[in-house]
This record gives C-alpha cells, structure tokens and sequence, in this order.
C-alpha cells in the first residue's frame, strides 16, 4: 500500500495470476520493571501491566524499495522503529514467500527495552 508502506496483497510473478491477501503486524510490549519484583528475561514474559496492549510499530509510507531480477522480487521496508527491518522475497516459479527480518539491537536506555 502506498499510502502506508504494508504489504496488503503478494501475486504470484509468472503466468497463473495468483494474488493472495496478507497482513502482518510488529509490536512490542513493555516490560515489568520494579525494584524487588520478577522481572521479564530470557524464560518469563511480563508485560509492564496486566493489561499491557501491544505497542504497533507501522512501516515507513513511501519508503519500501523494490528489486527484481529474472530470479526474485524483493521488497526492502523500512518501520517506524530503526531496530527493525524487513525484506519480503518472491522467487519466480516457487510456491512460497520468503521474510526475513532482523530484530536489534533494541535501545535500553529507557529500561524498558
């Protein structure tokens, strides 16, 4: 969409026209974080409240780039937060979607990253 940087639909490249509709979202959500309480770490999950809603973190609008050679099309995304990223790939004459996606380093100075 380019209005708002997501990937809405992905359409097969050879001749068959295959388009299905996606979404995919990233978030986040903070973490607990008390002095003298159990803390989130590598094994427990605790969000700041027990009511904690899920922090989106959109794509960029107007900031994917597109790359297409006789093997694959790719799709680079830039988001909202610089400690993700995102490159969607659909090889020609396959019948999958390859993402790959790096997350971090995450920024702590806040303590709650």
């Amino acid at each position: 969409n380019s209005s708002t940087g997501a990937i809405e639909s992905i359409a097969t490249v050879d001749s068959d026209g295959l388009t299905v509709d996606v979404t995919q979202d990233w978030g986040y959500y903070s973490s607990f974080d008390t002095k003298g309480e159990q803390k989130s770490g590598a094994y427990i999950f605790r969000p700041r409240t027990p009511r904690e809603q899920m922090h989106d973190i959109l794509p960029k609008a107007g900031k994917a780039k597109v790359h297409k050679t006789d093997l694959v099309m790719e799709v680079s995304m830039e988001f909202e937060q610089p400690w993700v990223k995102q490159v969607t790939r659909l090889y020609y004459g396959q019948p999958y979607v390859e993402i790959e996606y790096t997350i971090g380093p995450i920024p702590i100075e806040d303590c709650v990253g």
